[in-house]
């Protein structure tokens, strides 16, 4: 199991667990480490882009049984981590799979002109990649040339002995990083890839170009021209769906409606291959989950539901209107999938995702509305109208009408003045007119104040308070949304690219001629290719397991060196080197101290002995009729610890 997908993993699992966590302290740790293990994943990831782009596409793509047989690209996009989508390396793979066989210096006009004239391919008009190099969809690993594959192998070889050393290296930390580097590059597999030449080397070492076959090949299987062709299909879809509704809706079906069937029966066939071949290891119930989960793919199974009433109910001859009207919803629901196609976008893109969570905003708005318009609507219902037996009326008074209120649409059954009897029933027998509210003498009996003041209320409150609150909640929304826009439409984008890269080159209503050769491929290759293929590919995923562990030690090795050189490092070794020059001078100066100590204690004691033995040979001096005619010197004794000390009187303290 390789390193970057374990990380990958371990956040995946972390923050599953924050979600079910109730301690706060717990979540945030949890949170936390889940975004060291992305930081890390990114990082080797990162290092093993930058000395061996194909070797990390592989690992990029490669399946772990451990995790479902999921790749980790697909762990990353199933739990939201967009750390690890905003890398370089995962942005610069997906565009060189959105562009398949085509190079990335095609400028958008120029794919387009050849949508349009596609033959002008063969004629040098698009620039192609390396044929060498063929990208494989999500959950396979990049196939390289045959005459390369041994010289590779034998390179990762040589990466699991250098490793070791690497890796001891990394330890004893005996070299610096720029060492390191220099040292590393003759680790790494020597793989190269051309970009923006059509023409690839062959065995001799000339350049043979590609045939016209070849070119158109690679032109209608590149991602970026299969998600072209399929957004023209589908707007001509909305066409001729829009033209049999309110043009050509006969009857008996004419040859329009027939063709729109087989188009949205085209639809439904690719619906029910993505639901069979995007998530290939598991079992129904888990796909229908997943493909459920999709927004799109529950815009789409609506749209079909829809369709199959209409047609039901328009074969039906007094149903034919009912069935109309389910598919003029219908293309209500395939005109918001548009919306799709526009997370290719940079710009409009991550507004697709606004207009979700305002979406959403607008549903907990509509709460608060509702508790508001109804209270006002019952109380108006009752003090104006007495005993109204007619549901839908009821509904007009209480919802619809103090809803249009809020568009500028006053009430007018509030004020006295504008009761008119002609206008409403008496009695209620009349269905197409409301109820006339509780008269006398040809006067409503309601209290005006009270109904205006109520009306006055309402208004102050929803148009106010509550739409403005609407307004803020959704100034708050495209804050968020605006903050991280990039970030989002790279995320949107990877669904996109591994989508269209999955598709078949040609869009309904042709998908038919596809499926029909997919299935008799999958049929022949089911039992030889397929397998000796996924036997290679196990082989090959084992070989580059040692040199992402290798990757693994330069990207610790490059943290840890990294940390050395940052100034909070420094700043804390200078204070550890300075907190230990004053620890030592402390003991020093304490061990000095005392040796001062006893020395003075010596002295002292000396002084004090020649004191006495002064004292003695002055006395017997005198004793003897020998002391001196002069008086003796002025002193005085101080006590100094233990000891008198005879101390010189002086007139300065520090004479000079």
């Amino acid at each position: 199991m390789g390193s970057q997908i374990l990380r990958v993993a371990c956040s995946v699992i972390l923050n599953a667990l924050s979600k079910k966590e109730k301690d706060p302290s717990n979540i945030k740790e949890m949170k936390d480490l889940a975004d060291d293990f992305e930081k890390q994943a990114s990082g080797v990831f990162s290092e093993c882009y930058r000395n061996n782009h194909l070797h990390a596409e592989s690992l990029l793509f490669q399946k772990s049984l451990a995790w479902g047989n999921k790749t980790c690209l697909q762990l990353v996009l199933d739990a939201y981590i967009m750390s690890f989508m905003l890398n370089g390396g995962v942005q610069a793979i997906l565009t060189k799979i959105w562009w398949g066989k085509l190079s990335v210096d095609n400028t958008f006009i120029r794919v387009l002109i050849c949508i349009v004239f596609f033959p002008l391919v063969c004629i040098n008009f698009l620039q192609f990649r390396d044929p060498e190099v063929k990208h494989v969809a999500e959950g396979k690993i990049t196939d390289m040339a045959a005459d390369k594959r041994e010289t590779k192998r034998g390179d990762i070889e040589s990466a699991k002995d250098d490793s070791r050393e690497v890796r001891q290296e990394v330890e004893v930390k005996r070299t610096d990083l720029a060492a390191e580097n220099r040292g590393s590059n003759s680790y790494l597999p020597k793989v190269q890839q051309k970009d923006g030449s059509k023409k690839e080397q062959g065995t001799d070492g000339k350049k043979v170009r590609l045939t016209c076959l070849q070119c158109l090949h690679g032109f209608f299987t590149a991602p970026v021209v299969v998600f072209y062709y399929n957004a023209v299909s589908y707007i001509g879809f909305l066409w001729l769906f829009a033209y049999v509704l309110m043009i050509d809706f006969q009857a008996a079906p004419s040859w329009t409606e027939y063709l729109l069937y087989v188009w949205i029966f085209s639809l439904v066939c690719e619906e029910v291959r993505q639901f069979l071949c995007d998530h290939k290891d598991v079992g129904i119930v888990t796909k229908g989950k997943l493909y459920i989960s999709e927004i799109w793919n529950q815009m789409d199974f609506v749209a079909i539901i829809l369709f199959i009433a209409g047609i039901v109910c328009r074969l039906i001859t007094h149903w034919a209107y009912v069935g109309r009207v389910f598919l003029a919803l219908d293309f209500i629901v395939f005109c918001l999938r548009l919306m799709f196609i526009f997370t290719l976008s940079r710009t409009i893109g991550p507004k697709v995702v606004l207009l979700k969570r305002m979406v959403k905003d607008i549903i907990f708005f509509l709460f608060l509305l509702t508790i508001w318009i109804v209270s006002f609507g019952v109380s108006k219902q009752a003090i104006i109208v007495h005993n109204e037996q007619r549901f839908y009326w009821i509904l007009q008074n209480v919802l619809y009408k103090p809803y249009r209120t809020l568009f500028g649409d006053i009430l007018t059954d509030v004020d006295k003045t504008a009761f008119d009897e002609t206008k409403c029933s008496v009695n209620g027998s009349d269905i197409g007119q409301p109820k006339c509210p509780q008269t006398q003498n040809g006067v409503p009996v309601f209290p005006e104040w009270l109904t205006i003041c109520l009306l006055c209320l309402y208004l102050l409150i929803a148009n106010i308070l509550l739409l403005n609150l609407l307004i803020a909640m959704f100034s708050y929304t495209f804050s968020e949304v605006q903050e991280k826009n990039d970030q989002i439409w790279r995320f949107q984008r990877h669904k996109l690219v591994i989508e269209y890269s999955n598709r078949p080159p040609g869009p309904p209503p042709f998908i038919f001629f596809n499926l029909l050769y997919y299935l008799v491929r999958n049929v022949i290759q089911k039992w030889t290719i397929s397998k000796k293929r996924e036997n290679q590919l196990d082989n090959k995923t084992t070989d580059l397991l040692p040199w992402e562990e290798y990757m693994k030690g330069k990207y610790l090795f490059n943290q840890q060196e990294m940390k050395k050189q940052s100034s909070e490092m420094k700043i804390g070794d200078t204070s550890n080197k300075v907190d230990a020059v004053v620890t030592l001078l402390d003991i020093e100066q304490e061990t000095h101290a005392k040796a001062m100590d006893k020395r003075l204690m010596l002295l002292e004691k000396q002084v004090s002995q020649s004191r006495e033995a002064l004292n003695w040979i002055m006395k017997s001096l005198k004793e003897n009729g020998l002391a001196s005619k002069e008086k003796a010197p002025i002193g005085k004794c101080v006590e100094w610890g233990s000891f008198e000390l005879f101390v010189h009187v002086r007139q300065k303290v520090y004479p000079v």
